[in-house]
């Protein structure tokens, strides 16, 4: 009977404390903030040539060229 008491007081205190879902959310919380921090990796460099209307060719800060895909919105 001590037992059963116990872990019927431990589920409740749980629950009532929100310990499983709290952890999951602090954890997702943590991982959201992460994310923020990495942002969306950007490079900066100079368009060299339209190929057509939705390739180009852009050279790097580094100095290679790469043949992209152009992305345009609105009025291009």
């Amino acid at each position: 009977m001590l037992e059963e008491a116990f872990v019927t007081n431990e589920e409740r205190y749980r629950a009532s404390k929100g310990e499983k879902g709290g952890l999951e959310q602090r954890q997702e919380e943590e991982r959201g903030r992460v994310d923020d921090m990495r942002g969306s990796p950007m490079g900066v460099g100079t368009l060299e040539e339209m190929i057509d209307d939705d390739h180009a060719i852009v050279s790097s800060t580094t100095g290679p060229e790469y043949a992209m895909t152009i992305r345009c919105s609105g009025a291009c």
